[in-house]
């Protein structure tokens, strides 16, 4: 979770200061290293029989926030923060759904909707990070076309073309 802060504060950080976005491939490797570090060390953690209970909780939060916002950190330095907002909503939601569906079983339906809820938020988390790269290269190669008024001499228009 720290991991994926880090790397937003960084994109937000350029954006600020004017900066290029990051590269296709870089904004694909970050959101690969931002959904992979905190999932399995929260897999690793939970794994053994020695967990505490107070470990559980924690290692799930870390868990949940890498598979949450961790593919979300290569749309956000690659220029397309609406897409990576969109995919944590997907995910925040079917974790959500499972929650709501797990407070209201016996035993053995709870396992299951823990599963599935599980199993389709990584399945989410894996899909979005094979699309950023394909996706932040069209959102950077995209031809945008503005007009404005041209306030300098009072008359006419200015346009402006960015690819």
């Amino acid at each position: 979770m720290i991991l994926c802060l880090v790397l937003f504060a960084a994109s937000v950080e350029a954006q600020d200061a004017g900066q290029a976005w990051a590269s296709p491939k870089s904004s694909q490797l970050s959101s690969l290293a931002a959904f992979l570090v905190p999932t399995v060390v929260g897999v690793g953690v939970i794994l053994p029989e020695n967990a505490s209970d107070g470990q559980v909780g924690v290692v799930s939060a870390l868990f949940f926030a890498g598979a949450i916002l961790g593919p979300a950190v290569g749309y956000w330095r690659g220029g397309s923060s609406g897409r990576g907002w969109l995919g944590v909503g997907i995910r925040a939601g079917v974790t959500a759904a499972a929650v709501v569906g797990v407070a209201g079983s016996n035993d053995i339906g709870a396992a299951s909707t823990a599963a599935v809820g599980v199993l389709a938020v990584l399945g989410h988390a894996v899909y979005d990070v094979v699309r950023v790269k394909s996706i932040t290269t069209a959102r950077q190669s995209t031809v945008r076309l503005g007009a404005s008024p041209d306030w300098v001499t009072g008359s006419g228009i200015g346009l402006r073309v960015e690819w």
